[in-house]
């Protein structure tokens, strides 16, 4: 009833993904957005120091048997900071390599301020690009990533949340099988592109589906949000398609009722809330638990969140805390394992 998928999802048949008896156990992904030193705040200058602190964070996935997909950008593919860190990872099979398309970053370029960036399209979404320009960029990154890591990627994550009807298609042309640019119960509309504005999830369902376009079909697996208690957020979804509430507003009395925890890096979470909603949403039934992050978050000084050391040492115990219960979980056999974003 509230699924309005606004966005693009209504250009395609859409399927729920069945949650039969052999496929009833949840799955866990770990998705990071692995691209250059604060993005946010200094996007025309590409350092890659984040990438000295991936074998640190690599290592706590593994000690959680946790597999993480890394979706990387075009310097990530390239250079050999990133290139020596996650390679070996690759090799021994303990991560996916996915693709994450900034298009500020990625060649062709139409300004280069000859430090790796295209000044014309500085954190600008990929659905603002023209359609030759699109295509020319994200088949210049899917080559990248063949070339230096001798993988296909079959996962995508759009910069900037900024996917379209356009990069479906070109994802589902592609022999790509997952999409994972969906974030539940947020509006980007305040964030700017280069003219346009960004993509409105509020309304977006917070379980996995399929979409299909003739005979191709792609899996659409959003960022995991705590959506209990699921009476009280169905009831506020409706009040705010009545105009009665606001989204923001709705949100916050949402988190007031324990709800709304998304799983993405944020000071503005306790560490029990993101542990309940692992846990909530897997006694709900989700195929999918997606956590999301970047691979600057788990480095000191690189990104808003670990600016600070205290910001840095609550995250990594965030990470910690939350793998341990997904461990715990899947050793009492109760429902939860790790795998790669393109087998989940």
């Amino acid at each position: 009833m509230f699924d309005k998928r606004k966005i693009f999802h209504n250009d395609f048949e859409i399927d729920n993904i069945s949650k039969s008896k052999e496929a009833s156990k949840p799955s866990f992904v770990v998705t990071v957005d692995t691209e250059a030193d604060n993005a946010w705040s200094n996007p025309t200058e590409i350092k890659l120091d984040n990438m000295k602190a991936i074998p640190q964070f690599q290592d706590l996935c593994e000690k959680y048997n946790v597999i993480p997909t890394y979706l990387i950008t075009y310097e990530c593919a390239t250079r050999d900071e990133a290139i020596k860190v996650l390679k070996p990872i690759l090799d021994r099979g303990k991560c996916e390599i996915g693709h994450h398309l900034h298009v500020w970053s990625t060649p062709p370029f139409q300004k280069d301020n000859g430090k790796g960036v295209d000044l014309d399209w500085v954190h600008a979404y990929q659905s603002e690009l023209p359609d030759s320009l699109f295509s020319e960029k994200a088949e210049v990154l899917k080559r990248a990533i063949e070339e230096h890591y001798g993988v296909s990627p079959k996962s995508h994550r759009a910069g900037r949340w900024g996917g379209d009807k356009r990069t479906i298609n070109w994802l589902m042309e592609n022999n790509f099988t997952v999409d994972t640019s969906i974030l539940p119960l947020t509006n980007f509309n305040n964030m700017s592109g280069k003219n346009k504005t960004g993509p409105n999830f509020y309304f977006e369902s917070f379980d996995s589906f399929i979409l299909k376009n003739g005979n191709k079909k792609l899996n659409e697996i959003p960022v995991t949000v705590n959506s209990t208690p699921a009476l009280f957020i169905n009831i506020l979804k409706l009040a705010v398609s009545f105009n009665l509430l606001s989204e923001r507003n709705a949100y916050k009395i949402f988190r007031k009722l324990g709800g709304g925890t998304k799983l993405t890096p944020s000071l503005d979470f306790s560490i029990e809330s993101y542990l309940n909603t692992i846990k909530d949403e897997s006694i709900l039934g989700r195929k999918v638990i997606n956590f999301s992050l970047h691979s600057s978050e788990v480095s000191l000084g690189h990104s808003p969140i670990t600016s600070t050391k205290e910001g840095y040492e609550y995250y990594l115990s965030v990470l910690e805390n939350s793998f341990r219960v997904v461990n715990e979980i899947n050793l009492n056999r109760k429902g939860i394992s790790s795998v790669m974003l393109d087998k989940a």
